[in-house]
């Protein structure tokens, strides 16, 4: 559970980054260009972007003018961190289900159904999932409207606005409440649990296991163990237990396997933990992930707080520089 959390993690932290990058290729000042031509009066157009807070101008005025990139790549970059959204909402989905069974749902992101009263729908995942595509929408909206217009200045331009707006609502919104689902979900690890005990995913560290020990290829030992899981099919390893697949084992290969070297690569505790690759999912791998993620987090919290003290330091000076007219 914890190394699948931790991949959505890395992904929006990705995401944060991108929107900083974002930020600072769109927190640019088109003021004091005008139609397109920029202006006769001797203004200063770099000090004009300083009192309302940007970082610098775009410096061509007609370019300044009739670009719009700032809410393609604004809307891009929200749409992007939508479809993550929407993909954790769609394994919530599946995996409240009574087929999985895998997680409960907190009721207040949840309803019944209409016309079955035992029946417990993940309403909230399902709007997350929806919504995403009102964002793709927008977004494809945007570009299509830009495609095709010359320089400078064309009254289509007045379109894209209510997606800009419609997108940043939305991802707003879907953040903050797929972030309080997520935080109410209860995992069924009974049920986690049983289902790798039934199914076969261990078979892979079973091939290693002959690498390992025994000097045979991959490809041989993957083909070996392949050939095993038909035969019990529909029996899992555990259900057989590791005599029995010791003995089918030793006969594939003519060589008389180690018992407790089998009872290892059938532990599902031990599949996990010898997974130390770094990012992989053994304990220790994930304690390192997660005491780095929470330096992640006060960074990147430092980081928008400083943003935020930059832009009410720079309204502070615009006001006071207004009262002083």
């Amino acid at each position: 559970i914890a190394h699948y959390l931790m991949a959505y993690f890395y992904m929006f932290n990705r995401h944060f980054e991108r929107l900083i990058s974002c930020y600072k290729r769109i927190n640019l000042s088109p003021m004091g260009s005008a139609a397109l031509a920029g202006t006769g009066y001797p203004i200063d157009r770099k000090k004009l972007s300083e009192y309302l807070g940007f970082d610098d101008i775009i410096e061509n005025t007609l370019d300044a003018v009739s670009t719009r990139d700032f809410i393609l790549e604004t809307i891009s970059s929200l749409a992007i961190i939508m479809i993550d959204l929407s993909r954790i909402a769609e394994e919530i989905i599946i995996w409240s289900s009574n087929e999985f069974n895998y997680i409960e749902l907190p009721d207040e992101h949840s309803s019944t159904s209409s016309i079955m009263p035992q029946k417990k729908n993940p309403v909230t995942a399902e709007i997350i999932r929806a919504k995403c595509g009102d964002v793709i929408g927008d977004m494809i909206s945007v570009f299509t409207i830009m495609k095709g217009l010359p320089l400078a200045y064309n009254l289509d331009m007045q379109e894209l606005t209510p997606h800009l707006w419609n997108t940043c609502e939305i991802s707003k919104k879907s953040l903050k409440i797929t972030s309080d689902l997520i935080d109410k979900i209860i995992f069924n690890e009974k049920k986690l649990r049983e289902s790798v005990e039934k199914g076969y995913s261990v078979a892979t560290e079973l091939a290693d296991m002959l690498v390992r020990n025994y000097n045979i290829a991959f490809r041989t030992a993957h083909y070996i163990i392949g050939e095993i899981i038909k035969e019990i099919y529909p029996l899992s390893f555990s259900e057989i237990g590791e005599k029995r697949i010791t003995e089918i084992i030793s006969n594939k290969i003519g060589k008389n396997i180690d018992i407790e070297l089998v009872k290892k690569a059938i532990n599902p505790e031990y599949n996990i933990n010898i997974r130390k690759t770094i990012g992989g999912p053994s304990i220790e791998e994930i304690e390192k992930m997660i005491n780095k993620g929470i330096e992640i987090l006060e960074r990147n919290k430092d980081l928008v707080n400083n943003l935020e003290k930059r832009i009410k330091e720079a309204k502070e000076k615009l006001k006071i520089l207004i009262n002083s007219i």
